[in-house]
């Protein structure tokens, strides 16, 4: 669904982008899918203002709500204290789990599967519910706090406190250039043998997702340990050909 902004100087007319989309588009489009996109739309313009009021001020209780939950403290207003922080979006709930003295991998996992609850994101410190205008905010919220408080107390019973990761390690030096790595060649070794070799693809500890090391940079014992505990702990490691990361792909030529 493209959006086509008002009527301007050098925009380009509708008929125009309707004529470059039709070397692209399929010859068989999914009417279900646009049909459900329209309904949106329209859903968006009816009810859409009145709905989102409605979603905010419920976020809000719970928001107050999960806050009272023993060891943990939710992002609010105090947020825009802090010099640089102009908002925050009302309804995405996130959650400061170092409180409870367990990670928020732990707390999410007992949450899922004691509730059935599922986060958008679940980070060491951090756990963050998302919110829409179209569910029962109320309804789902109320099963969030009491998901989230018997997680809590599971995770306390169990006596599981997970490994905190210390900050992320400092990049390895520039070897060759990332172009050069990523089509060399290389090979595929286990994670103990890639310490000192050059990296042929991208390794992100997610979240949050930004890379510890880009192909042509030389792989440190920091930078591997940090992204092996990340996978220990419940995260995940993107841009990596093996995901488990029992190997990873390392430049043939520079070692």
């Amino acid at each position: 669904m493209l959006h086509l902004g008002h009527a301007a100087e050098g925009r380009l007319e509708e008929s125009t982008i309707d004529r470059a989309l039709t070397l692209v588009r399929s010859t068989s489009p999914n009417s279900l899918l646009l049909a459900s996109l329209d309904a949106a739309r329209r859903h968006a313009v009816v009810a859409g203002p009145a709905a989102l009021d409605e979603s905010i001020s419920a976020v809000a209780a719970i928001r107050a709500a999960v806050g009272q939950i023993p060891g943990l403290e939710v992002l609010d207003e105090r947020l825009l204290r802090h010099p640089g922080v102009y908002d925050y979006d009302p309804m995405r709930l996130a959650i400061d789990v170092r409180g409870t003295g367990a990670t928020g991998y732990e707390i999410a996992d007992a949450a899922r599967v004691d509730s059935d609850i599922h986060l958008e994101l679940v980070a060491p410190n951090m756990l963050v519910a998302l919110f829409g205008i179209s569910e029962p905010a109320t309804e789902q919220g109320s099963r969030l706090v009491e998901g989230l408080s018997r997680a809590v107390q599971i995770v306390a019973n169990n006596g599981r406190r997970g490994r905190r990761l210390s900050p992320p390690p400092e990049w390895g030096p520039l070897v060759i250039t990332p172009r050069e790595a990523f089509f060399g060649p290389q090979e595929r070794v286990p994670l103990a043998a890639a310490v000192g070799r050059v990296t042929a693809e991208s390794l992100a500890a997610y979240p949050p997702g930004i890379p510890n090391a880009l192909p042509g940079e030389r792989l440190t014992q920091a930078t591997l340990t940090y992204l092996r505990s990340t996978l220990d702990q419940g995260g995940t490691v993107r841009g990596v050909s093996d995901p488990t990361l029992k190997t990873v792909r390392v430049s043939v030529e520079a070692t």
